[in-house]
C-alpha cells in the first residue's frame, strides 16, 4: 500500500475569477421606508389628538367640579350658614358678645364638614369660595357684636346710675353708706 503524507495546506489554487462587486442603489421605500414614514406621521397625529382629548377631559372635569362646588355652596352650605347667622343676630346684648366666637367656630365647622368628601381640586375651589362667604358673614356678625356690646355697655351703665340714684334716695340721711356702696 502506498503511503500519502498528510498536508493541512491545500496545494490547489482556485482558478476561476472572483465574484465582481455588485452595487445596488435601493431606496428605503423598496424596503417599507415610505410606509414607516407615513406611520410615524400618523403616530404624531394620534399623539397630538390624544393630548387634545386629554386637555378637553381635564376641562370637563374642572367644569363638573366647579358645578359641584357651586351646587354645594348654594344648596347646602349657604342655607346652613344663613340659619346660623340668623340665630346669632337674634342674640342681644351680652349674649351676642359671648356668642360671637361659637358662631364663627360653627361657621368654620359647616365649611370643613362639607369640604371633606371632595376631590383635592374640588376642595380647593370650594374652600376659596366658602372662605369668601365666611369672611362676609364674619364681618356682618362682627358688626352685630359691636352694636350689641355698645348696647350692653350703655344698659349696664344706665343700671349702675339708676342703682346709685336709688341708693342715694334711700340713704339720703347716711352719705357714708352711699359712698361705700357706690
Amino acid at each position: 500500500m502506498a503511503r500519502v503524507d498528510y498536508n493541512p495546506i491545500a496545494g490547489v489554487q482556485p482558478s476561476a475569477a472572483g465574484t465582481p462587486y455588485i452595487s445596488e442603489n435601493a431606496s428605503p421605500g423598496a424596503f417599507g421606508g415610505t410606509i414607516a414614514g407615513a406611520e410615524e406621521k400618523l403616530g404624531g397625529s394620534e399623539e397630538q389628538g390624544g393630548g387634545q382629548l386629554f386637555q378637553a377631559g381635564v376641562q370637563s372635569v374642572e367644569f363638573a367640579t366647579n358645578q359641584q362646588v357651586k351646587n354645594t355652596l348654594f344648596n347646602e352650605v349657604g342655607p346652613a350658614m344663613d340659619k346660623q347667622f340668623s340665630d346669632y343676630t337674634s342674640l342681644k346684648g351680652k349674649a351676642a358678645v359671648d356668642g360671637y366666637e361659637p358662631f364663627m367656630e360653627g361657621m368654620a365647622k359647616i365649611i370643613n364638614d362639607k369640604a371633606k368628601g371632595m376631590s383635592p381640586y374640588g376642595q380647593s375651589q370650594f374652600l376659596d369660595n366658602a372662605h369668601y362667604l365666611y369672611q362676609r358673614m364674619g364681618l356682618m356678625a362682627s358688626s352685630h357684636r359691636g352694636q350689641q356690646a355698645d348696647a350692653y355697655d350703655t344698659a349696664t351703665n344706665q343700671l349702675a346710675v339708676e342703682n346709685l340714684t336709688t341708693q342715694g334716695v334711700l340713704f339720703q340721711n347716711d352719705p357714708m353708706t352711699v359712698i361705700k356702696n357706690g
